[in-house]
C-alpha cells in the first residue's frame, strides 16, 4: 500500500525560452499582421502543453513495491528490488535510506541507509521529465514495508575496562543440555549430544552472575546530545556488544525504547542490532552490582590501557 502525491516541479530554462518566444511572436504579428507569427505561436503553446502534461503520464502509472531484508548496518549497501512497470525515463530517490538518485528500469537499486532506526515505510521521492525534459514531474509516495526494516548501528573498535580473566567463561559452567528452543544462540549448541540424539541441542548453563555483563546503552537524555554523539554511543555499544557475545559472555542490554527503560539478555549479533535500532535518547535502568560496561562512562573515561580489548 503506497501513499503518493504528484505534483509538476520547477520548470527549466527551455520552458523560459519557450515563453519568450511566444511574446517575441505575438508582438511580431502585431506589428505586421502576418499569420506566420500565430502558426509558431500555436505550436510553441503546444510544446509548452506537452512539456507540462506528458511527464506526469508515466509517473501516474508506475505502481512500487519495495521488498527489503528484516535487517541491515548503517553504512553498508542495501540491495532493495523496487518494481515499476513504466518504461519512461523515471529516476527515484529513498531519503530515509539514501540521498542519491537512481534510474528505476533494472528493479533494484543499491543504497546505502545513512543512520540507523526501524523503517516500517520508506518515503520514494520519483522524478519525470520524458519526453521533452522541459517541465519535470515529481511524485512521492510513502510504501508501506512488508515487514519492519532494522538498520542497526556501525560498530566501532572498542577497549573495554575489564578484568584480564572478565572474557573467559569455562565449559564446567555447563550443567546440562536440552532440546533446542527458538531464541537460544547457535554459540550455545551442544554438538556431541546433537550427534547422538539427531536432533539439536544447546547446553543449559550455571546461572552464575560471574558470566553476565551489563551493557548500558545510555544514549543521553532526549535532545541533550546532538544526533553525531548520539549515533557515536550507539555505534560504540554495538561494538562492545559484538566483542562480549563473541567472547561468549551473556549479555544484558540496558536500552531506552519508545515504552520506556528496557532490559533482556540478546544471544546474537542481529539480536543486538535490532535492539540498537529501536534505541532512543531517554532514561535506561543501571544495574547495581556484577560486571557493568557503561556508553556513557566509558566515553567520558580516558582510554583503557593496552592489552583489555578483546
Amino acid at each position: 500500500m503506497a501513499r503518493s502525491i504528484a505534483y509538476p516541479g520547477r520548470p527549466g530554462k527551455g520552458v523560459l525560452v519557450l515563453g519568450m518566444l511566444v511574446v517575441a511572436f505575438l508582438g511580431i504579428s502585431t506589428t505586421t499582421g502576418t499569420g506566420w507569427p500565430i502558426v509558431l505561436v500555436a505550436v510553441l503553446i503546444a510544446t509548452l502543453v506537452a512539456s507540462l502534461v506528458l511527464p506526469a503520464v508515466p509517473l501516474t502509472a508506475a505502481r512500487l513495491q519495495i521488498r527489503t531484508p528484516a535487517d541491515t548496518v548503517a553504512g553498508l549497501p542495501l540491495t532493495i528490488d523496487l518494481v515499476s512497470p513504466s518504461s519512461a525515463t523515471v529516476r527515484a530517490c529513498a531519503p530515509s535510506l539514501d540521498r542519491g538518485w537512481f534510474r528505476l528500469g533494472s528493479g533494484q537499486l543499491v543504497v546505502v541507509p545513512q543512520q540507523r532506526g526501524v523503517l516500517e515505510s520508506v518515503r520514494v521521492d520519483l522524478r519525470c521529465a520524458a519526453p521533452l525534459g522541459l517541465w519535470p514531474w515529481r511524485r512521492r509516495l510513502w510504501v508501506e514495508l512488508e515487514r519492519p526494516l532494522h538498520v542497526a548501528p556501525a560498530p566501532v573498535t572498542t577497549e573495554l575496562r575489564l578484568p584480564p580473566d572478565a572474557l573467559h567463561r569455562g565449559e564446567e559452567l555447563t550443567r546440562s543440555v536440552r532440546p533446542y528452543e527458538a531464541g537460544d544462540g547457535l554459540r550455545d549448541v551442544h554438538w556431541p549430544a546433537t550427534a547422538r540424539a539427531g536432533s539439536l541441542h544447546v547446553r543449559e548453563r550455571e546461572a552464575d552472575d560471574r558470566l553476565h555483563i551489563e551493557l548500558v546503552a545510555d544514549l543521553g537524555a532526549p535532545r541533550a546530545l546532538g544526533d553525531d554523539e548520539v549515533e557515536h554511543r550507539a555505534s560504540w555499544a554495538a561494538g562492545a556488544g559484538a566483542a562480549l557475545l563473541a567472547s561468549g559472555r551473556i549479555v544484558v542490554l540496558h536500552t531506552c525504547e519508545r515504552g520506556g527503560p528496557t532490559s533482556a539478555v540478546v544471544r546474537e549479533r542481529r539480536e543486538l542490532g535490532r535492539r540498537l535500532a529501536r534505541a532512543i535518547p531517554g532514561p535506561v535502568s543501571r544495574p547495581v552490582g556484577g560486571l557493568v560496561v557503561d556508553v556513557a562512562v566509558e566515553l567520558a573515561a580516558p582510554a583503557a590501557p593496552a592489552g583489555v580489548a578483546p
